[in-house]
């Protein structure tokens, strides 16, 4: 409670503070750790406490990795570093009831040669409420933070604190959109059909199905079947027709034969 002499009486710890970051600008969407490069996405960060806690959020940076060129996305006294990369946070306690937000609209970025980028940033969880900044337009502040009017008994248990978080996220460049879709096949199942291999046509970026390749095969395989035993019924028909020549041939022969001999007189004894 708050008592006249400003010294707020507590009989729990503050709680803890998480970190996520969503697609889009819903603080409510699921988490995800892959973007696309250029797309809008949200850092999110919050706590429960039953409404009796708040948070603010500072010395947001990121880097890739290796620790070099580490780009501030937020100061010490919570205001953008970069305006053009990330805008104001947003401090919200009425979203979900019993919680409080801070959230962060920024736009994905990536390093060079790099695909992951690395966020390490300070949530700072208070009793009653936090100061806030009061940031200029090129992203600085008015100064530090204003110390609170009511402060907290040192010999309470720890009220406020203060966490480093930290969180991973791929960027995807839009011409890989491929390797993209590959990446989020664990995520979204992928229908039969679209699972069909695709063979490339070189006049265009046009792909050719594997089951029209198959098909034209099995046909030129059925006209070469046709073709096949059409010369086959065509060679024994000759064949056949021949070998009936033939024989009424031999038959006109032997019935001459037969003829002249049965016409030439007997002889005479």
């Amino acid at each position: 409670m708050l008592t006249t002499q400003g010294v707020i009486t507590v009989t729990s710890t503050a709680p803890a503070c998480s970190m996520k970051i969503v697609q889009g600008r819903d603080p409510l969407a699921q988490p995800t750790t892959l973007l696309f490069l250029g797309d809008i996405a949200t850092m999110v960060f919050e706590t429960e406490g039953g409404g009796r806690y708040d948070i603010f959020v500072s010395d947001c940076k990121v880097h890739d990795g290796s620790n070099e060129g580490i780009i501030t996305l937020v100061d010490e006294f919570g205001c953008p570093g970069h305006r053009k990369l990330i805008g104001l946070t947003n401090y919200d306690n009425r979203i979900v009831p019993g919680r409080a937000f801070a959230y962060s609209h920024f736009k994905v970025f990536k390093f060079p040669d790099k695909d992951n980028v690395y966020f390490e940033c300070r949530c700072h969880v208070c009793l009653g409420s936090c100061e806030k900044p009061v940031c200029t337009g090129d992203g600085g502040s008015f100064g530090k933070r204003r110390r609170r009017e009511a402060l907290v008994d040192s010999t309470l248990p720890d009220t406020n604190m203060t966490v480093n978080l930290f969180n991973t996220i791929t960027v995807i460049v839009p011409d890989d959109e491929a390797s993209g879709q590959r990446a989020l096949a664990a995520e979204k199942p992928i229908p039969y059909r679209d699972r069909l291999p695709h063979v490339a046509q070189t006049s265009g970026d046009c792909a050719t199905p594997l089951y029209l390749i198959i098909a034209v095969v099995i046909l030129g395989l059925l006209m070469l079947l046709f073709m096949t035993l059409s010369a086959f019924f065509y060679h024994n028909s000759r064949h056949q027709r021949k070998s009936v020549d033939d024989l009424h041939e031999s038959s006109i022969y032997s019935g001459s034969r037969m003829t002249s001999v049965a016409n030439t007189p007997a002889p005479r004894y």
